[in-house]
């Protein structure tokens, strides 16, 4: 990934907007909506505007999303999105729904309130398109791929868990940015998820060569079953989702 951009050449008419993501297949989702909204690559990872857009790959887990934020916001970014999927706490937030959180926290920390004005615009943009609830967010350390450890943190209240947006927000609502989340849910509060560690890198691909160890084993033949079918679901959602967003500038 590419680190160094310069923002003035934009313009100071237009701050800049800085898309976060862990997964290659979320980051590549706003990249091809871009470019069909005729925004022109102008580094590895900046896309003209107005209002210049920054994405950012930051890899799986809240250490590489601080410090994706950290960087980002040294680049100048002045709103910063969280972008990608989530999994569901709530029996009413079925896969495929777009999550926009009106707060995130930390298992157990502080509630991080999101911006309430860009939430707006971005429910006004998305709900006549898809299905869109509001609700908190929690962020873990650690993937929850069966129902019980999804039923255990539904009991905070959070109706969608990922494993970024908790560590994107603190740094974004610190510096005194806009901040805001989009999340599709991938797996619902009673899916049971393979384990994923074998799947997605530390950089956020999705390879094949998790996949042999998992063939192997019978009992995860159904969770990547299942995962498969969610994964295609999620995507055409965000696929959705990026396109609507691209050509309103993502503000």
């Amino acid at each position: 990934m590419r680190y160094s951009v310069n923002f003035a050449r934009f313009g100071s008419a237009h701050c800049p907007i800085a898309v976060i993501c862990a997964l290659e297949f979320e980051f590549q989702c706003l990249v091809g909506a871009l470019r069909r909204s005729r925004h022109t690559v102008t580094d590895s990872e900046v896309f003209s505007g107005p209002p210049a857009i920054l994405l950012r790959r930051c890899g799986v887990g809240p250490s590489r999303a601080r410090a994706a934020t950290r960087k980002t916001l040294s680049d100048g970014a002045r709103s910063v999105l969280s972008w990608g999927v989530a999994g569901s706490l709530d029996s009413r937030v079925r896969p495929g729904t777009v999550v926009l959180a009106s707060a995130v926290r930390h298992a157990g920390g502080k509630r991080i309130p999101t911006d309430m004005d860009w939430r707006r615009r971005l429910w006004r943009l998305l709900s006549p398109h898809t299905a869109v609830h509001e609700g908190e967010l929690v962020s873990v350390e650690e993937a929850l791929c069966t129902p019980q450890a999804k039923a255990a943190g539904g009991t905070s209240g959070a109706v969608a868990v990922d494993m970024e947006s908790a560590a994107i927000g603190e740094g974004a609502v610190l510096a005194r940015r806009r901040f805001a989340v989009i999340r599709v849910i991938l797996d619902g509060v009673g899916d049971r998820l393979p384990e994923t560690s074998q799947l997605i890198d530390s950089t956020g691909r999705i390879g094949p060569a998790g996949l042999a160890p998992l063939l192997c084993r019978p009992a995860q033949w159904v969770p990547l079953s299942l995962a498969a079918r969610r994964f295609r679901r999620a995507r055409l959602v965000l696929n959705r989702c990026a396109s609507i967003l691209a050509a309103e500038g993502l503000v």
